[in-house]
């Protein structure tokens, strides 16, 4: 019988990856754009040259800039995924919004469906939290854009910049994640790690937010997620988990994937025993033979390849703790057409740390 669930178990937690991850990074910027961006888009970004290593840019913003809370577009078309943040979504169609206002705490249990951790989906907060946002970039023409570290990645799963977006103001800079977070318009989102530079200060601009009982921490106002307790203790995991690596992450042979260097490092390693972090961007099994490739979010659409050819491997690694966790696969380094990958052959060689 314990066998039996397990498989099932095993099953629907690869059905759940196959189905929710086919495009995405686990990464910095944990949802779809809400809309495309306009094409065409300039190879280099359009600032003034900066020796300042942790400044992107200042870049004018788009006639309309706002996407949604946590997403922005330039006036080259660009899009940039507002670091800190992880506001809640608006919505898309139509009917969502229409069952939303008959019945929020029935429309939230239908997105959420079997899902073994909470989903995004659009809410009465999402479009309040954007509205809010509308209203903080009134008038801004410009923005600066800032790394959280250097060497840290600039883009997300979707080509989007990945960015702390601050404004530049007579009276004393805004950084509009601290805004959105001390509103209650939008929770401090750690998934992917702590902010190594704006830490504190997005602690105590939640803390403030719900001792106010604003915004997602009221019960008055937009209607909003119900599961943020949940949601914010599977963040503080990851976190912590993000926290172990970084005390490692630079030792010979440890690669982080998605940041800047990690190409040079893979390429540097081909032939040689390597140990690379990151997280599920998408499974895709091959139904002419026992292989497994596994693909780590690294670059838009170029994941990490971790690849598995013996079922008796792939069958003992934790599919649960893949499709929700950051990973570690540890072994020799290959090339297949080019590409670097590590092939397991060793259940051991996958870990959680």
């Amino acid at each position: 019988m314990r066998s039996r669930s397990r498989g099932s178990w095993r099953a629907a937690a690869l059905g759940l990856a196959v189905a929710l991850f086919p495009l995405r990074l686990a990464s910095g910027d944990d949802a779809a754009p809400a809309a495309p961006v306009a094409p065409p888009r300039p190879a280099a970004p359009q600032a003034a040259p900066t020796t300042d290593p942790l400044l992107i840019g200042v870049f004018p913003l788009a006639g309309t800039p706002v996407i949604d809370a946590d997403t922005i577009r330039l006036a080259d078309g660009r899009s940039v995924r507002v670091r800190g943040i992880d506001a809640e979504e608006t919505f898309k169609r139509a009917r969502h919004r229409e069952a939303a206002a008959r019945d929020f705490a029935a429309y939230a249990r239908e997105m959420r469906g079997d899902s073994p951790r909470p989903v995004k989906f659009g809410t009465p907060m999402g479009e309040a939290a954007s509205d809010e946002l509308r209203r903080l970039l009134a008038g801004v023409t410009s923005v600066r854009l800032e790394r959280d570290a250097v060497g840290d990645r600039d883009e997300d799963a979707f080509g989007r910049l990945l960015a702390h977006i601050v404004v530049e103001r007579p009276e004393g800079n805004l950084l509009v994640a601290e805004a959105l977070v001390r509103g209650g318009w939008a929770p401090y989102f750690v998934k992917y790690g702590r902010s190594l530079r704006f830490d504190a200060r997005f602690v105590a601009a939640q803390d403030a937010a719900r001792v106010a009982g604003v915004g997602i921490w009221g019960r008055e106002g937009p209607a909003h997620y119900f599961d943020y307790p949940e949601r914010m203790a599977w963040w503080e995991e990851r976190a912590r988990q993000m926290d172990r690596w970084r005390a490692v992450a630079n030792r010979p042979g440890h690669v982080t994937l998605g940041t800047t260097d990690a190409d040079d490092r893979l390429t540097a390693l081909v032939g040689h025993t390597a140990t690379v972090f990151g997280s599920l961007e998408r499974i895709l099994p091959d139904e002419d033979s026992p292989r497994q490739i596994v693909f780590l979010a690294h670059r838009r659409g170029r994941g990490f390849p971790m690849v598995v050819f013996d079922p008796e491997v792939w069958s003992a690694i934790d599919l649960a703790a893949l499709t929700s966790r950051f990973v570690t696969v540890r072994g020799t380094v290959t090339l297949y057409r080019d590409r670097p990958q590590i092939v397991v052959t060793d259940p051991a060689q996958v870990a959680f740390p």
